[in-house]
């Protein structure tokens, strides 16, 4: 009830108090019949109180809380203060006719204050608080305007950059157009096959060798036949005739043939026989995919053995092949050999292996099988390790036999290989024995076994330069002891230039060949101690 009368008392006395005329507001929510409407009239009029938005309603059946009247009281307090400026000034008081404010208005005012301190203090400070916010909130946005105008010249220099970039680009685009086009014509151009694709690969060897012979059988020692020597011209044509059928033909250029003479009981000439290995035909074979990693071949090519003997002689990393590899072919080579037959290569990231029957163990290259046995060959690597890969090859001589076949010399091969890569660290690895000689119809006959092997290391001091070295042992007739044993070491040091990888390169080796033959130069195969210097100038495409 007390908050009612202290209304009531306000009411009037602010009507009292109030004289400057204003602007009506009409309350929505309040009838003119209503008892309260001409109060709230000339309260709202002197914008003493407001209805709430959005429709300025007063919402006449709800009490009044004590914040709604301090605001009250605080807009009364500062109209008194208006009036009492006014009356200081008594021009204005002239001007505006106001009516008198009595003590007893006064103190009835200084009560409701006092009745209100708490309520005016929060209003106070939410006014200050509020003042302070906008002053915030001022800075603020000003701070927020520059930011707007900075972030503007970066957009504007930005769109800039953009379009220079784009002009760029387009140019880049113009080169590549240009240059597809070119590439188009010179395509436009090539040699095109009858039927399917072709690619032509090869490369082409240039020897430097120089040699020196320390042996009784050279007394005077020194440089031996130095001089330069075209070692090889291969020319590569492999042709894709659909995604299962293909073909590949190689051939040496650099090859010359060579014979022996064919003379009759008394001595006289009947003919030359050619040495077929020298034919500058060096594979010729056509094969079928089978499956994604099983494929079928029939032809000449290199048989599956071993390590070295199945790298192309671009990709060594010495410039000449191994002891083994460098024996005549029909008298212990063990794989650097071409023959005919038929193989199933198989090939998948963990594993590639081959399975092949071929006329001989690589005396018939070029030649036809002069008997009904053949050669069963087998080589399996296995690669799944990280940096080890290992395998194995063999050949069984006569493997295939045809019964009553003709006498057949045999020519049984079995050897080991390892190879590892880590880091800048390559090795190479390889232990091969076999057997040549006797025949399958006489097998008390006398055959010759043998053995060795080597391990290549290499160092990539950068992707230019590479160290090797390689250390080799070879045994050509493992049962021979006493005077009739003949063995070689060797030792390789080189140094690899890769201009364009392996596809230009220059290399240089010493290999100091140590010889252990108690007969000498004149019986053995090995020939004597000497040191060779090999240069090997080589371009692959």
């Amino acid at each position: 009830m007390r908050r009612i009368s202290q209304a009531l008392v306000m009411m009037a006395l602010l009507l009292s108090v109030i004289a400057s005329p204003g602007r009506s507001q009409v309350a929505s929510d309040v009838p003119p019949g209503n008892w309260a409407y001409q109060a709230v009239q000339d309260l709202a009029s002197k914008g003493l109180i407001k209805g709430y938005p959005p429709n300025g309603n007063f919402f006449g059946k709800r009490t009044v809380t004590r914040y709604e009247m301090a605001t009250i009281i605080q807009r009364v307090l500062e109209r008194v203060d208006d009036l009492l400026a006014q009356k200081a000034n008594k021009s204005e008081i002239n001007k505006t006719p106001q009516t008198e404010v009595t003590p007893e208005d006064v103190r009835e005012i200084k009560r409701l204050v006092d009745d209100y301190r708490v309520e005016l203090t929060v209003i106070q400070t939410d006014m200050t608080k509020a003042q302070n916010d906008i002053s915030a909130l001022q800075a603020e946005v000003d701070g927020l305007k520059q930011d707007v105008a900075n972030n503007t010249q970066a957009i504007d220099q930005n769109t800039k950059d953009i379009k220079s970039l784009k002009q760029g680009v387009q140019r880049e685009a113009d080169v590549v157009n240009e240059q597809s086009k070119r590439i188009t014509k010179v395509e436009n151009t090539k040699v095109t096959a009858g039927y399917g694709k072709i690619q032509i690969d090869g490369d082409a060897q240039i020897w430097f060798q120089g040699s020196t012979n320390n042996d009784n059988a050279s007394p005077t020692g020194g440089f031996q036949a130095n001089g330069f020597r075209l070692r090889r011209m291969e020319l590569k044509f492999s042709g894709q005739i659909n995604s299962r059928a293909y073909w590949d033909a190689m051939f040496d250029l650099s090859k010359s043939l060579s014979g022996s003479l064919q003379k009759n009981a008394n001595g006289a000439p009947t003919g030359v026989q050619l040495d077929a290995t020298k034919n500058i035909l060096q594979d010729m074979y056509v094969g079928w995919k089978l499956t994604p990693a099983l494929a079928f071949e029939v032809g000449q090519q290199h048989l599956p053995l071993g390590l070295e003997g199945l790298k192309p002689s671009t990709q060594l990393l010495t410039v000449e092949r191994s002891i083994m590899n460098l024996l005549p072919v029909n008298n212990g080579r063990y794989s650097d050999i071409r023959d005919i037959g038929a193989m199933l290569r198989y090939n998948n990231p963990n594993v590639e292996g081959e399975l092949a029957v071929f006329n001989d163990g690589g005396n018939l290259q070029n030649q036809v099988d002069n008997n009904n046995s053949k050669e069963l060959i087998w080589h399996g690597v296995y690669k799944g390790l990280r940096y080890v890969s290992f395998g194995a090859s063999q050949v069984i001589s006569g493997g295939v036999l045809v019964p009553n076949a003709p006498q057949t010399t045999l020519r049984d091969r079995l050897g080991f290989q390892l190879s590892a890569q880590y880091g800048r660290n390559l090795l190479e690895a390889e232990y091969e024995q076999g057997r040549d000689g006797g025949t399958f119809n006489n097998l008390f006959s006398p055959d010759i076994k043998s053995q060795g092997g080597y391990v290549t290391y290499a160092y990539n001091l950068s992707p230019t330069w590479q160290l090797v070295g390689r250390g080799e042992y070879w045994n050509p007739n493992r049962d021979a002891h006493g005077a009739d044993y003949v063995s070689e070491y060797d030792m390789t040091l080189g140094v690899n230039y890769y201009i364009a990888g392996y596809n230009s390169k220059i290399q240089a080796n010493w290999v100091r060949k140590n010889i252990n033959d108690p007969n000498g130069l004149q019986t053995s195969v090995l020939g004597a101690d000497r040191n060779l210097f090999l240069i090997n100038f080589q371009q692959a495409f």
